[in-house]
């Protein structure tokens, strides 16, 4: 499949952004656990306002990516995610994890 220089330019972009927030965000988990009370709620609001980030990066990745009759599969987003070096599924699944288990908003 080919894409535009424009759209190929964004889907980098969103890969990126992806795999970026999935990395600083993962390493926020730990100042979670550690944190207490007020301090607690002030990093989990850091990182859902990243997952969200994260998701909406993914969604316009996906999007632009089917757009033109794309799949999924092969895509280098999902090969990471499922094969990558940097175990960004079990991250991205752990982030996940703690924003469904603690937040307030709906999901």
């Amino acid at each position: 499949m080919t894409f535009s220089s424009e759209d190929a330019k964004l889907l980098c972009e969103y890969e990126q952004k992806f795999f970026d927030m999935i990395v600083k965000t993962y390493d926020m988990l730990e100042q979670l656990d550690e944190a207490r009370d007020e301090e607690f709620w002030r990093v989990f609001d850091l990182i859902e306002a990243a997952y969200f980030e994260i998701k909406t990066a993914e969604k316009n990745y996906f999007e632009i990516l089917t757009r033109e009759g794309g799949t999924a599969n092969g895509c280098s987003l999902y090969h990471e995610l499922e094969h990558g070096l940097y175990c960004l599924d079990e991250k991205y699944r752990a982030i996940e994890d703690k924003v469904k288990r603690f937040s307030l908003k709906s999901m």
